[in-house]
Parts: structure tokens; C-alpha cells; sequence
């Protein structure tokens, strides 16, 4: 039993430290590795977040522009197009909103002078609002769930009909009950939640929070906005009630708590619905050379798009997530600059639609163009500062992460997490619906330290990216991905 234990841990052993790459060809992918600079990538961010660029709106103008941005990069470094009949481009449908200046929002509360709220400290416009003015009573619909077999229904006596109705994003279940938490997860879809409210009467839609989110889907008649919550806050202070207490008990009772605040609010919105647009994703191959080993692909994903304008202002989207945008395409390049040529084939794929849903991602997943079944996706999002690298999914598939560990244990010693994912609710990062759908799927990241960016707001500029960070992270990925490609045996499993 000794001896088969010991030649199993040399196996193990042999597994991880089995050099697949000569001396010469190590020394020359440390070379291009060097080449790896935060600034270039920081340049490429800054030229996603350009005003022309119009906050990257899958389906919109800006889009297109930063889609034939990235295809010019990628025929420029020799990378292959692989996209619909012979081009860069992989597309689908995609209807999209244009916010314009002049929306508005305007509160009443008795007793107190209609303060007109400022953007986007106390307001935002919805992103997916439809065209109008309107003035309504503000009633409260808790997370708008309807759950009956379940004891939970906070639609069953709420009268919305004609009511601007607040509502609070995901769900209250913090519970163990598996089969109660996906039923929570299903009905916290927005979209479901919308149907529901229109279905009901409700005129417009508030969500609390300053985060401008075109994932609140349009239905045509409905305004919607967001609030800060400190002005909910007020709303409910009127009545003696408070917001945040409430909130809280919601979930950790979970009961339902809705009620009319007896303010109204007045949202006015200037947009436009454009339902013909036009999503794509870009991809740029590098083909492997071994007969075998090339039809496995790694995939160095990232979603290209942003939220788009609000109030006619292009929210430029610098962390989320032209960080991670910059960070593959300039791994993409150092690939093609490699001078010799990868075992395994290699994909750089920017995704459209990643802030609609996830809607590129789950393109890719049922129209791949190599073979899904032996793929790794490596999936970027928000890598633009932190102090530590993260690699979620490490724990579900050792034998891949080790590559990542060597790799930061040779060249930069800086804490590298990994953990353990599951395919349990909603996906919410194209890396989980990748795996969602049982595919081999990391998402990989900075994290730790001073947080100093914006999400999904006007901040979310270049000036708060920390080009060092994006170095170690696009460096630490580039030389883990050569030693992958060029691995003898297999690394991809089978899990289907």
C-alpha cells in the first residue's frame, strides 16, 4: 500500500512540476512577458472610455465603434477572425434605450416643498425608461415576489394600479432550503418582476440605489428611475418608518412588508427605444499547432460593453469594465508575439450584452466556434485595482489553478485566492453562466486594499485604475496560459 501511495503522490507531483517548456522557450515567454506594461493597457482603456464610445451600449452606435476598435487591434497583431462569415464579428439581435438630457425627477412630501432631486447624487434616470411624464403615488413592494405555496406573496393586496411602485433588486431569502432559495433566485428575475408590475398597473418603476443599470427591462408606457437611499429614507421618515429597519426585517423574518407612502413623485423621461439593434461578439483565434492538443481552446474572455448614456452624459465604464477589456487584448497580443508557436489553441473573446443579462455569454454557449466541450473559459471583470489576485473556481478544478499558483509563486509572491463556485441561482458574471451551462469556468479578478472606483456610475473613470495592478494580473495570466497551452497532457477534464 506504501509504494502505491508514494508512486501516486510522485504522479501527482510529476503532474505539477513536469516541465513542458524547453529552457530556450521559457526564457523567450519570460521575455514577452516583461513587455506586459499597465500603461498600454491603461491607453486602451482610456480609448474604450472616449465620449464617442457613448458609454459602450450593446447594440448602439458607441458600441459598434468600440467593436471595430477592438477587430482593428486584432487584425493588426495577426490574431484570425472567427466570427460570422469570415469577420470578427459575432452577432445578435439586441434592442437597446437611449437616455437623453432633460429627465427629471421631482419629489412631494405633505407638509414639506417638492424638491426637485439632483443627478446622480439623490437620482438617476432609468436606463431602459420609456418616453413620458408622469406624476403618481409612491407605494412600497418590498422585492415584489410572489410566492403563495411558499407563505410569501407581497403582490397579493398591494393596490399598484396606477402607482409608481418601489422595488427592491434580488430577493430576502438568506435561508438554507435549497429548493426554497431557487425558487426566490427564479422570481427575483427582473424581468419577471416587471411583467408582474405592469400586469398590475403600474405606471413607474424605482429602484433603490445609484447604480444606472440597463438590466431593468423596458416594457413600453413604464418610467422607471433610481433613488438614492437616503431619500427613500425620507419617504418613509414621513410616516415615522424606517427604511433600513424594514428592509432588514423583510429578510430576517421573511415577511412580507409593502405599504402606500402617501409622497408622490413626479419622472419625467426623454429616450428613445431602438428594438432593431445589433449586439456582437469579437473574436480573435490563435490556432494551436499539436494535431491533438490544438482542438482544446482557451478562452480569455471579457465583457466590451458599459451601461451607456445617462442623462445625454456617456457613463464611461473604466473598471467595469474596459480594465478587463484591455487586460485580454493585451494578453492576446503578447500570444501572437510569443516567438514560437502554442500547442493548444487560444481564443480572446470580448463579449457584448454582459450589462442586458449575460446575452453574449449566452450566445457564445449555444453558437461556440471551436469545440465548447473542450474549452477553458478564463473570464475578466473589474480588474482595474486591488491588491490580490483571485481566481474563483480554483477549488472545482485543482489541476488548472496550480498553473496560476506556480506562476505567482516564481514571479510575483502576491496573495492569490481562489474558492469554490457553484451553478446554485442566477448567473451573474459571464464566467458563471459559462459554467452554468457545465462549462470548465474561472473568473479571475483583483480585490483587497483601498477600493477607490465607481460602479455603474459617472466616476467609473481611467484616473482610478491602478495600471501596476493590471500589470501582475495581465502578466500573471500570460505566462500561466503558455504553460498551459504548451502542457503535454491533458488539462481540460471531462465534465459534462
Amino acid at each position: 500500500m506504501k509504494s502505491v501511495v508514494t508512486l501516486s503522490f510522485l504522479l501527482l507531483i510529476g503532474f505539477y512540476t513536469h516541465a513542458q517548456l524547453t529552457e530556450a522557450q521559457s526564457k523567450k515567454a519570460e521575455m514577452v512577458m516583461k513587455t506586459i506594461d499597465g500603461s498600454d493597457m491603461l491607453d486602451i482603456v482610456k480609448v474604450l472610455c472616449q465620449k464617442e464610445m457613448g458609454g459602450r451600449l450593446t447594440g448602439s452606435p458607441g458600441f459598434a465603434k468600440a467593436v471595430d476598435f477592438v477587430s482593428k487591434d486584432f487584425e493588426s497583431w495577426g490574431l484570425l477572425p472567427l466570427g460570422d462569415n469570415g469577420t470578427f464579428f459575432q452577432n445578435f439581435q439586441h434592442p437597446y434605450s437611449q437616455v437623453y438630457r432633460g429627465t427629471k425627477a421631482i419629489l412631494m412630501i405633505p407638509g414639506q416643498p417638492d424638491k426637485e432631486l439632483n443627478y446622480p447624487d439623490e437620482y438617476a434616470p432609468g436606463a431602459n425608461s420609456d418616453n413620458g411624464k408622469i406624476k403618481a403615488e409612491i407605494v412600497y413592494a418590498g422585492y415584489a415576489i410572489s410566492l403563495p405555496e411558499y407563505g410569501y406573496d407581497e403582490l397579493k393586496d398591494l393596490d399598484i394600479n396606477g402607482k409608481i411602485v418601489i422595488v427592491e433588486d434580488g430577493h430576502p431569502y438568506i435561508g438554507i432550503d435549497k429548493k426554497m432559495k431557487d425558487a426566490f433566485e427564479k422570481a427575483s428575475q427582473r424581468s419577471l418582476k416587471i411583467d408582474n408590475l405592469v400586469a398590475r398597473g403600474a405606471v413607474g418603476i424605482v429602484v433603490p440605489g445609484i447604480i444606472i443599470n440597463p438590466n431593468i427591462k423596458y416594457a413600453k408606457g413604464l418610467l422607471s428611475c433610481h433613488l438614492s437611499e437616503s431619500i427613500i429614507g425620507d419617504i418613509f421618515k414621513k410616516s415615522g418608518r424606517d427604511y433600513s429597519a424594514i428592509k432588514k426585517d423583510i429578510s430576517r423574518l421573511l415577511r412580507p412588508y409593502t405599504c402606500s407612502t402617501g409622497c408622490f413623485l413626479t419622472i419625467k423621461s426623454k429616450s428613445a427605444h431602438f428594438e432593431n439593434g445589433i449586439g456582437q461578439n469579437v473574436l480573435g483565434f490563435i490556432p494551436g499547432t499539436d494535431p491533438v492538443l490544438s482542438k482544446e481552446t482557451i478562452v480569455l474572455c471579457a465583457h466590451l460593453d458599459h451601461v451607456g448614456y445617462s442623462e445625454d452624459f456617456p457613463i464611461a465604464g473604466a473598471n467595469d469594465n474596459a480594465s478587463g477589456s484591455s487586460l485580454i487584448m493585451r494578453i492576446g497580443k503578447a500570444l501572437a508575439e510569443t516567438p514560437f508557436r502554442l500547442r493548444r489553441s487560444v481564443l480572446v473573446l470580448l463579449l457584448g450584452g454582459e450589462e442586458t443579462g449575460l446575452v453574449g455569454s449566452g450566445y457564445y454557449s449555444e453558437h461556440p466556434v471551436t469545440d465548447i466541450s473542450k474549452t477553458l473559459f478564463l473570464n475578466f471583470d473589474m480588474v482595474g485595482m486591488g491588491d490580490n489576485f483571485i481566481i474563483s473556481g480554483g477549488d472545482n478544478f485543482p489541476g488548472i489553478y496550480r498553473f496560476f499558483k506556480d506562476a505567482d509563486s516564481k514571479y510575483f509572491t502576491r496573495l492569490i485566492t481562489s474558492g469554490r463556485r457553484n451553478a446554485d441561482g442566477r448567473p451573474r458574471t459571464d464566467g458563471a453562466m459559462f459554467y452554468r451551462n457545465h462549462r470548465i469556468a474561472f473568473d479571475c479578478g483583483l480585490w483587497g486594499g483601498k477600493y477607490e472606483g465607481y460602479y455603474h456610475h459617472p466616476k467609473d473613470l481611467p484616473e482610478y485604475l491602478r495600471p501596476n495592478d493590471m500589470r501582475d494580473m495581465a502578466q500573471l495570466i500570460y505566462i500561466s496560459v503558455v504553460n498551459m497551452a504548451m502542457y503535454n497532457d491533458n488539462i481540460i477534464p471531462d465534465w459534462n
